[in-house]
């Protein structure tokens, strides 16, 4: 299943008007149906549009599912969960309820977007969050990946992934914005890039943040059992604490160096 974290989408903008703005999703084809997983996690989707009709009406959907039989059923899962969007999306679309969704613009002023030269689409375009933005510390700190493939190359791969697209810290904390998001000594912002603040590193399964995976956070997630929203202890960010968050526990356990 596809899945897209901490992603910025923006002012794409499609030719036809059976197509979204950057993702059409083919539910069927032919007698097959075809389940498609697509799952969009700290994201901002904004100001991306759909093509024009006919009599020259923008479709202005940003995410478009299509069935290829009429009137067949859609056996198909996508997901946005803790994003930034705007704009029509085609409504067999999954929103999270239990989850941040901004409806408002993440950079605030879009003349900041351009650059020095004033235009879009160039070179000097700049989609980095400006001050006051509603994406800064507004993500789900457990829908960030573990850094399996060491991206920032110190030789630890039990963190979460600690740099953004700039290779900057990942987790940082802006001290002046509210913390809307889901985290604890720190919350990860919406989007490709994390506004700079104070840094942290987050160790996967260490709910307490000490650096260890102990009994300690192992108590902490029997603590949380059942359904939970916005909890550390939820460490695949499904709203439930169960067995398959104690088995990240375990599966971490000890130090992370």
């Amino acid at each position: 299943m596809p899945v897209f974290v901490n992603c910025t989408f923006t002012r794409n903008r499609g030719a036809l008007i059976d197509r979204g703005a950057f993702l059409k999703a083919l539910v069927t084809e032919g007698a097959w149906h075809w389940r498609i997983f697509v799952d969009f996690q700290n994201c901002i989707i904004y100001d991306n549009q759909g093509g024009t009709t006919a009599s020259g009406v923008n479709s202005n959907f940003q995410i478009h599912v299509t069935h290829a039989d009429a009137g067949a059923p859609g056996p198909f899962d996508i997901s946005v969960r803790n994003s930034a969007t705007n704009g029509q999306t085609w409504p067999e679309v999954w929103y999270d309820p239990n989850s941040t969704t901004i409806g408002e613009n993440p950079w605030l002023d879009e003349s900041a977007l351009k650059g020095p030269d004033l235009i879009f689409g160039t070179l000097d375009d700049n989609y980095r969050l400006v001050p006051g933005s509603p994406a800064i510390d507004a993500g789900f700190n457990n829908l960030v990946p573990v850094d399996t493939f060491d991206l920032d190359d110190d030789g630890i791969t039990c963190e979460r992934i600690p740099i953004d697209l700039d290779r900057n810290p990942r987790f940082a904390d802006d001290a002046g914005v509210k913390d809307t998001g889901c985290g604890t000594s720190v919350v990860v912002d919406i989007g490709a890039y994390e506004f700079p603040g104070t840094p942290s590193d987050l160790v996967f399964g260490d709910t307490n943040n000490d650096g260890t995976v102990n009994v300690f956070d192992l108590l902490d997630v029997l603590s949380q059992w059942g359904s939970c929203t916005c909890c550390p202890e939820d460490f695949n960010g499904d709203h439930i604490v169960d067995v398959f968050d104690l088995l990240e526990v375990l599966g971490v356990w000890g130090p992370c160096s």
